[in-house]
């Protein structure tokens, strides 16, 4: 309908009412309509404009990767709220079997008993952390020093080993998780003389 029209039919109460044109669903008088006219001529205003628009685009971006952020932060805490909760209920199994055998411990002389029961726990522990994804590091004496596995806590000169850097104990047993090293073997090596 153009605004020729919409006067004819409608009765005009003020000169305000008469000089009301509709752009893009919106009801704009004629100081704004000619405002966006000069301002679509204008390419300081068109870029100034376009600066807005953009800069609500960033800011909108902005926040959207900012929530983002915090919810996959949320998520990964409270999956590994879960995955410690699942390894601490399995474990409160092996924690009673260890006090039963302290206390069996207390009431026996029999001292091969008692060292059983704790193998047993110890393998039950094991079991459980196996079952996590926890894996031996294979280190063995005679065994050639890797230190992608091993950290060599002692040295010492020796003449009865093939070659030198070999591995003549074993302190602690290295560890991974999930295929990834956690802890190297400590070892003592032996360096030929």
């Amino acid at each position: 309908m153009s605004h020729k029209h919409k006067s004819q039919q409608e009765p005009v109460e003020s000169q305000e009412e008469a000089e009301v044109v509709e752009v893009e669903g919106n009801i704009l008088n004629e100081e704004e309509v000619s405002e966006i006219v000069e301002e679509e001529l204008d390419p300081i205003a068109i870029l100034e404009r376009e600066k807005l628009e953009l800069k609500d685009a960033y800011l909108r971006l902005s926040a959207e990767t900012d929530n983002y952020r915090k919810r996959m932060q949320l998520e990964k805490e409270n999956f590994k709220k879960i995955a410690v909760k699942d390894i601490v209920e399995r474990l409160l199994p092996v924690i009673d079997n260890m006090e039963r055998s302290i206390n069996v411990g207390d009431n026996t002389d029999n001292i091969a008993s008692f060292q059983e029961g704790i193998q047993l726990v110890l393998q039950q522990f094991e079991g459980v952390l196996k079952d996590a994804g926890l894996e031996t590091v294979e280190v063995q004496t005679g065994d050639e020093f890797d230190p992608q596995y091993c950290e060599a806590v002692m040295m010492e000169e020796r003449d009865d080993v093939e070659h030198s850097m070999t591995i003549v104990d074993v302190f602690e047993k290295g560890r991974k998780l999930g295929g990834q090293v956690i802890r190297t073997a400590k070892v003592k090596v032996a360096k030929k003389i």
